[in-house]
């Protein structure tokens, strides 16, 4: 009989527990929706060129020197004579490649911050 008891005490505890849980979820999801939506999603690449971008570029290949020893100067900003950074047509739509023929960046002309940043890479 006491084990009987005990079972009934289990389960009624249970059910107790699994209301409480289900009555705090709903209580958070309704403070959720109320709360303030977020910030419309801002893009920062128009899709079609660098407008708004910067690109800087080392020299080529990782080399720093020639077979004299002399210096290699890098390509620098907005300078990138052999398109190892450019926009190309991809299956689905325009995509920034680079090719890795030299060391590189892109970064844009205005200054950002507290963002969450997405990129699709292949």
């Amino acid at each position: 009989m006491l084990s009987l008891m005990t079972n009934l005490i289990s389960k009624a505890m249970k059910i107790i527990l699994i209301a409480l849980f289900a009555l705090i979820f709903t209580a958070c999801g309704s403070v959720q929706q109320t709360s303030k939506s977020p910030e419309p999603w801002t893009a920062i690449w128009n899709g079609n060129d660098f407008t708004g971008w910067h690109t800087y570029l080392g020299p080529p290949n990782e080399k720093y020197t020639d077979s004299s020893g002399n210096r290699i100067a890098p390509f620098g900003v907005d300078n990138d004579p052999l398109g190892i950074i450019r926009v190309v047509e991809t299956d689905q739509g325009k995509a920034i490649r680079i090719s890795g023929l030299a060391w590189g960046m892109i970064y844009t002309e205005k200054e950002y911050k507290n963002y969450h940043l997405k990129l699709k890479v292949k």
